[in-house]
Parts: C-alpha cells; sequence; structure tokens
C-alpha cells in the first residue's frame, strides 16, 4: 500500500485512504496474482485439456524474452525492469481512472428500474471502460439474484449496448444480443431489429 500511496501522491497531495484500499486490491487480482500463479506453475483451469491458444504477450513471457539475451553485454535486465515498472505504473493509472467512475456506475444502477421494469439494464453518459463496468457491476448487492445484463452507454449522439461478463474470470456474457441482429450493419439491422438509426451489431452478440 505504501507503494501504490508514493506513486498516486506524485500526481496529487490528497489521497483517499478507499483509493488506496481499491487500487491495492484490485491491482492483486489484475497483475499480482497472474505473476505469482505463473512464477508457481499454478494452471488457471482445473482440467488436463491443451487450451485451444497460447497466451505470449503477458508480462511474465515479455519478461522472460527480454532476460533471455544471448549477448552478455545487452541491456536485458534493466529493460525488464523498465517493463515492469511501466506496466506497474498504468495498472495504477488505470485503476485511479477506474475508481473515480464508480459514482456514475453506481447512481445508473440506482436508476436501473427507470431503464427497464426488470432493473437488468443500466444507462449513464459517456465512456466507461469495460474492466470497470464488469467489476463494479458485479459487485452490486443484488448481482447474483438480479443480475445486470446489459449496460447502454452514451456518448455524444451514440449509444453502445454492452453485455456484462458473467465472471470476473471470464470473458463469456450473461446473456447475448438477439442472434438474428448479430453480424448485421446499417439497413440490414435496422429492418431486423425495427431499430432506427442502428449501425452495428457483432457477430457474437456481446456489443452493438
Amino acid at each position: 500500500k505504501k507503494v501504490i500511496r508514493n506513486i498516486l501522491e506524485k500526481k496529487s497531495k490528497t489521497i483517499e485512504n478507499t483509493l488506496i484500499d481499491y487500487t491495492y486490491t484490485q491491482l492483486y487480482h489484475k497483475l499480482i496474482k497472474e505473476i505469482d500463479a505463473l512464477a508457481n506453475g499454478v494452471e488457471q483451469y482445473s482440467t488436463s485439456e491443451a487450451p485451444a491458444y497460447l497466451i505470449n504477450t503477458n508480462l511474465t513471457n515479455r519478461i522472460h524474452q527480454l532476460n533471455f539475451q544471448p549477448n552478455p553485454g545487452s541491456c536485458g535486465f534493466r529493460n525488464a525492469l523498465s517493463t515492469v515498472q511501466a506496466e506497474l505504473l498504468q495498472q495504477v493509472k488505470i485503476l485511479q481512472q477506474d475508481f473515480a467512475q464508480q459514482p456514475l456506475i453506481r447512481s445508473a444502477y440506482e436508476k436501473r428500474f427507470e431503464v427497464h421494469p426488470s432493473g437488468s439494464i443500466i444507462h449513464f453518459n459517456g465512456y466507461i471502460s469495460p474492466t470497470t463496468l464488469h467489476s463494479a457491476v458485479r459487485e452490486t448487492p443484488d448481482s447474483k439474484r438480479k443480475p445486470i445484463l446489459f449496460a447502454i452507454s452514451k456518448i455524444e449522439n451514440l449509444c453502445i449496448v454492452k453485455s456484462i461478463n458473467a465472471g470476473f474470470y471470464t470473458g463469456k456474457s450473461q446473456q447475448m444480443l438477439l442472434e438474428k441482429w448479430r453480424g448485421r450493419r446499417g439497413r440490414d439491422l435496422q429492418n431486423a431489429s425495427k431499430i432506427e438509426g442502428a449501425l452495428f451489431v457483432h457477430a457474437n452478440g456481446h456489443i452493438g
């Protein structure tokens, strides 16, 4: 927490303890836990099946690549340190921005029944990062009993509908946009959805 406070105080001398606690907890789940698990050989999934693809661009792999330098005079280790530092600073910066967006999401959650009688859709003005949106929505009081399924964000004259992920560790959505809308654009989508001005729905239905 001292490291986080020192980073944040370079931008502002007045730092709330709640921001420190939020950053500390989220940083563990979004960065430290991954590094720790990879370093100790902990698998992501309890299965013997081979993964469909490998991820070679995560922080641990990038550090390994930088450290493995055949030339003894190379700056691999120093470059690795710089990479880790940059990643840490970037993550703290993102989490600081996420924390600032929490009141906007809470306000949208409190007004959810004004958007739709089911209370499963929230609406807000402006851009919310997907990571912030998914994590904040899952922490709402009724997230298990009456989960939020979709979030609508209005940016200028454009409305974006985003389905909410089923869990913190999955990219799978709880509910997709209608199948007959998926992969359609422009007039084709407007005819299928009966929504004038509709522009686009992704082929897998998670956003439109």
